[in-house]
């Protein structure tokens, strides 16, 4: 959590979870569900870019796994009851920092590429840079998944009014929970939108109902809290892969409730897991899978943009998996070098200012 004090030299930011101002502990859990959480989205961008989606159409449900995403911020941070000012800055630059560097890193490879060539830098090619056109004549967006940080970053902003409904009333906040839900799934049936606000929400009531059961295996608890979570994924699952055998009216409540299934698959996919391994949460974390939990935000941010823009391997001969292994490959380490990147640009902004002065990260 993120506070602003007063210093001889100016005001600094100060990170309480750092500073003891709330306690701070990782889960092994958390980071485990992270990482099969975005082999689940990669493994259906595969399929997608690679233009195999069409002859596995459950592969699609996969891609619920970015819900997954949202269904865990929202459970970790129900943590959270206060808010200091500098919550919302610390927040935007964790989540828009990155994305500015990495886009520089592509701007800067593309042009220099298209510069050795004796290619004309201009508005078009910066339109390539943000993505390319597939063989099929679909135009592939490079950035097209970053939907998802603008979305996570107007939930973060909404947390503190969360707080403090959740301090006055419980069951006031299920009630706005459950009319948000009403309208956001009427706005993703019309408009085609991905939930956002479902999983988050639902994340949030989860944690602020009883945090610390979710991850502390010392808290005892009855084999139905395991079970059900399970019984309804698998139920998803099965109208999943019942979907291409439905017909009449069932076919078009399949067609449209298409997006909330995605949600929900994302939300008992995360709270079936989480439960299932919280017994890891025992032991402190593995300093490697407390790593590549890390990793995980880059590999989102990158991945999409291995796919499409830079020489989509996927669309290279015949070979889906050899495609996707090249994929993996060119995503990891690019992932490690935009880490790389972005660890030294924060350490050399907090040693320039240091004594006191504004830290913004």
């Amino acid at each position: 959590m993120i506070n602003v004090r007063k210093t001889r030299g100016g005001f600094a930011i100060v990170d309480l979870a750092k500073s003891g101002g709330i306690a701070k502990k990782s889960y092994a859990s958390v980071s485990l569900l992270r990482l099969v959480a975005i082999a689940l989205v990669f493994t259906f961008h595969v399929f997608y870019f690679g233009s195999a989606v069409g002859n596995y159409p459950w592969v699609y449900l996969f891609s619920g796994a970015v819900q997954a995403f949202f269904f865990l911020s929202g459970l970790l941070y129900s943590k959270r009851k206060n808010f200091g000012v500098g919550f919302a800055y610390h927040e935007g630059v964790k989540l828009f920092g990155p994305c500015l560097i990495y886009f520089i890193v592509l701007l800067f490879a593309d042009f220099s590429v298209m510069s050795s060539r004796g290619e004309t830098i201009s508005f078009e090619a910066v339109k390539m840079t943000m993505g390319n056109i597939s063989p099929s004549g679909i135009y592939n967006i490079q950035f097209g998944n970053l939907w998802f940080l603008p979305a996570l970053f107007v939930c973060y902003l909404l947390t503190p009014i969360l707080a403090k409904i959740a301090m006055k009333s419980k069951k006031l906040l299920l009630i706005l929970a459950l009319a948000e839900n009403a309208v956001e799934i009427v706005l993703v049936i019309v408009y085609g939108l991905p939930c956002v606000g479902i999983p988050y929400l639902w994340g949030y009531l989860i944690g602020v109902k009883d945090f610390t059961g979710e991850f502390e295996p010392t808290e005892k608890k009855k084999p139905i809290f395991f079970i059900w979570p399970w019984l309804v994924l698998f139920a998803i699952l099965a109208w999943n892969f019942s979907d291409p055998y439905f017909t009449g009216i069932w076919d078009r409540i399949a067609y449209y409730f298409n997006g909330p299934l995605k949600a929900f698959f994302g939300i008992f996919f995360s709270l079936a897991f989480l439960r299932s391994t919280r017994f890891l949460n025992k032991t402190n974390e593995p300093h490697l899978l407390k790593f590549m939990g890390n990793m995980v935000f880059w590999i989102y941010l990158v991945h999409e943009s291995v796919m499409t823009g830079f020489f989509n391997p996927l669309l290279y001969g015949d070979n889906l998996v050899l495609g996707a292994l090249y994929a993996l490959i060119a995503t990891l380490v690019l992932s490690f070098a935009l880490k790389a990147l972005d660890d030294g640009a924060k350490y050399f902004v907090k040693a320039a200012h240091s004594g006191g002065r504004p830290i913004p990260f």
